[in-house]
């Protein structure tokens, strides 16, 4: 796992994202996105496949004091979904 710096979302979301926005992160991972989305007033939305990243992303979000709900998603039925989609919401 690669965190990448906060100084480099922040800039990102600056130019990207209008005042108090809604910021979507596809590949959630740790949180970062999440993290600084919210501390810059935007309602962040994160989804990853895999758990772990979606746990290890709560748990930094609830350690700067911001509310989240975990919602998880049963997979589709087919073979190429094996997995559930897990959803992080900074609310």
């Amino acid at each position: 796992m690669a965190v990448f710096p906060e100084k480099l979302v922040r800039t990102i979301l600056s130019a990207a994202c209008p005042p108090k926005g809604v910021v979507l992160d596809l590949f959630l991972g740790s949180g970062t996105t999440a993290i600084v989305a919210s501390a810059m007033g935007h309602t962040p939305w994160g989804i990853d496949i895999q758990r772990t990243y979606c746990e290890l992303a709560q748990q930094r979000l609830i350690a700067r004091g911001i509310r989240v709900e975990f919602i998880e998603v049963a997979p589709a039925k087919g073979p190429e979904e094996d997995q559930p989609r897990i959803e992080v919401n900074a609310i």
